[in-house]
């Protein structure tokens, strides 16, 4: 129920962030922040994505020691995740369906760290011809060709890349 919670607050402060409503989206983050911690613990994936987020909005508002403390939690809790990951034989599905996740909540650059590293794990424990690689880069394209802080040119390879994969797998037609 909590989580639910936060992601409704998660996704006000997105909105907020959009309209330049730091104070609001700050406010929402950080409510946020506190009910996925109750979740998850202080190093949850979604813990993570506010943190982001909020040091973002931190940033924009000019309070730039607040951003540089989150930059630090995200830090530490990036290697703890990384860990936690590993350990738990976490694999692909799971960070490319974080990445989906972090995508829909507006976080691009979460959704492009997840999908990255949703590849390299993919590639490693599949192979770098499967469909679960495929899928990975058609999402990590699609990322960069709908949004604005990326390159389109980058779409492009990822494309070409994972429809070789599939007519490999399935054939041309």
């Amino acid at each position: 129920m909590s989580d639910n919670l936060a992601s409704a607050h998660y996704q006000l402060g997105g909105v907020y962030e959009q309209l330049s409503r730091y104070a609001d989206a700050g406010a929402h983050y950080e409510t946020s922040l506190q009910l996925y911690e109750q979740v998850e613990g202080s190093d949850g994936d979604h813990v993570r994505q506010v943190l982001e987020s909020l040091a973002e909005v931190r940033d924009f508002q000019g309070d730039y020691t607040a951003a540089r403390q989150l930059g630090t939690r995200l830090r530490r809790n990036a290697t703890s995740q990384n860990v936690r990951l590993m350990d738990a034989s976490a694999d692909g599905d799971t960070l490319n369906k974080l990445a989906n996740e972090a995508l829909e909540a507006g976080n691009y650059s979460a959704a492009e760290s997840y999908y990255q590293r949703a590849l390299v794990l993919y590639e490693q424990s599949v192979g770098p011809v499967q469909a679960d690689v495929a899928q990975v880069l058609e999402n990590l394209g699609q990322l960069y060709r709908d949004q604005e802080q990326f390159s389109i040119k980058r779409a492009e390879p990822l494309f070409l890349r994972a429809l070789s994969i599939r007519e490999s797998l399935y054939g041309a037609n």
